[in-house]
């Protein structure tokens, strides 16, 4: 499928440092097959990571007219929104998207992270100890849980979740 093999030069690229030819070649990906929701979500988040948010609100906007209520629609309103730090429809986005699918790490983390600004701390942190059960070894999800827990006054736990990133291996 040409979809996944650019999706797959993309990822290449972004690991090469060329995040502007990875962001050509995930839209060509994705305007070349108007069913490719999973490269639709990658081209968004890579577009917000690069800063480029024009395009990543004008993609969504896209999204919103073909397919309002898809999984991967939620997920890139309430990713941009929060990138826009509009953190209340963020947060009210990203929870209908849990509600689809309880286990999505991208979405818990994003929740997290959205919670913890809002000063949600306990759903905050149900989020992101979901994401560090699952994925253990993701150091971000990790700082994101710790900050959490040092906004609540909690130091100790803190310490905890950090330690195994901290280890070298």
């Amino acid at each position: 499928n040409v979809t996944h093999a650019l999706q797959t030069k993309a990822h290449l690229e972004i690991a090469d440092g060329k995040r502007e030819q990875a962001v050509a070649t995930r839209e060509s990906a994705v305007d070349g097959d108007a069913k490719a929701v999973n490269a639709r979500v990658a081209l968004v988040a890579l577009l917000v990571t690069s800063g480029q948010m024009d395009k990543a609100v004008a993609r969504v906007e896209t999204m919103k007219k073909e397919a309002p209520l898809q999984f991967g629609t939620l997920y890139s309103d309430g990713l941009v929104s929060f990138a826009r730090g509009d953190a209340t429809h963020a947060r009210d986005v990203i929870q209908q998207v849990l509600g689809m699918q309880p286990d999505h790490v991208p979405s818990l983390y994003l929740s997290g992270l959205i919670n913890t600004q809002l000063g949600s701390y306990a759903v905050a942190e149900e989020a992101l100890r979901k994401v560090v059960a699952q994925v253990p070894s993701d150091a971000s999800a990790r700082r994101a849980l710790a900050v959490t827990y040092l906004q609540t006054g909690r130091p100790g736990p803190a310490i905890g979740t950090m330690q195994p990133a901290w280890r070298r291996p």
